[in-house]
């Protein structure tokens, strides 16, 4: 596990969104630096990730660090988009 001492977690504006940085979310995290994520997210409201090359089971580990997934139930027809031939 990647425990970071150069993690830094920047505010956008006062009141919501920060930019984190120094983390690589391709590989697992140490419960200390989810723990300084959750605790943005939180305070911010939401966060980014720059400059991060993930496959969709890399992101699937990293949010798994904040609970069990699942498929919101009002974006289900995302999965299956309209086709030409259906029109």
């Amino acid at each position: 596990m990647e425990v970071l001492d150069d993690l830094r977690i920047e505010n956008i504006t006062p009141v919501v969104g920060a930019v984190v940085s120094g983390v690589d979310l391709t590989r697992p995290l140490a419960p200390e630096t989810v723990a300084r994520i959750r605790r943005a997210v939180l305070d911010q409201g939401a966060v980014f990730f720059r400059d991060q090359d993930l496959t969709p089971d890399q992101v699937a580990a990293f949010m798994e660090n904040f609970g069990k997934l699942s498929t919101d139930p009002f974006s289900v027809a995302a999965l299956y988009p309209p086709s030409k031939e259906a029109s």
